[in-house]
């Protein structure tokens, strides 16, 4: 699903780089978003985090966009989702091997959360 978001990072950096100008939202921004809001809405549904349960962190990354999920498992032992995090690698990140892309995943998720 990361891969699906990239029109919107490229959008993001963008608007980093021309502040107070207009942004151009493409067709492809369009898609992009609409593909997203569709499987968040299909697949995912957050659960509360239980503190008195053990937390998992799940991360990786593409090679373009970096992602993890927190989660716990239920009363029946399936795992539930409590957050999200994703980003784009930055133009020198994604030159670094993948051993080391997958490492900065971990360790920006762990920032993160």
């Amino acid at each position: 699903m990361l891969r699906i978001a990239i029109p919107l990072f490229d959008l993001q950096k963008q608007s980093k780089k021309k502040k107070f100008q207009k942004i151009l939202w493409t067709d492809q921004c369009e898609v992009a978003f609409q593909a997203l809001k569709e499987n968040l809405a299909k697949y995912t549904s957050l659960s509360y985090p239980d503190r008195e349960k053990t937390v998992s962190l799940d991360s990786g990354c593409s090679g373009e966009v970096m992602g993890a999920v927190l989660a716990q498992l239920d009363e029946h032992n399936n795992e539930k989702s409590i957050a999200f995090f994703s980003k784009r690698l930055s133009d020198s990140q994604m030159k670094y091997a993948i051993t080391k892309q997958e490492m900065l995943a971990l360790v920006s998720a762990i920032r993160h959360f």
